[in-house]
């Protein structure tokens, strides 16, 4: 909660770049707060972890970008989201263009972007 009483939830950001470099972003309340980016996902998402505990536990929403770039990094991107999202119980929603006002929107709050993995109701 922040001083005011609104609940602080955080957006993770995943992206996998035509480079081939996988990048990641933090956003906690519509504002950038970590930013990173390693070759390899499993490198990405140890470092991620390690970042700020409170953000990590966090995160209400996924957003995974949908190309242009490698199959092979879309699908480790995407593979890892879904798992992210399955086990955390959090929407992903994927984007081929970021708009800021998808960093403070849990991604079944958008409107026109439909959820890829809506929430899991248990």
């Amino acid at each position: 909660m922040t001083n005011n009483g609104e609940f602080q939830f955080t957006i993770l950001r995943l992206e996998a770049n035509p480079d081939g470099m996988t990048l990641a972003w933090l956003y906690r309340l519509g504002r950038e707060v970590y930013h990173s980016s390693a070759p390899r996902m499993s490198e990405l998402l140890s470092e991620l972890s390690e970042y700020q505990r409170d953000d990590w536990d966090n995160i209400k929403g996924i957003y995974v970008y949908s190309g242009p770039a490698g199959f092979t990094k879309l699908r480790a991107t995407h593979v890892s989201a879904a798992a992210l999202g399955l086990a955390k119980n959090i929407p992903i929603c994927g984007y081929s263009t970021w708009k800021e006002s998808m960093a403070s929107a849990i991604p079944e709050d958008v409107g026109s972007v439909k959820a890829i993995y809506p929430e899991i109701k248990s």
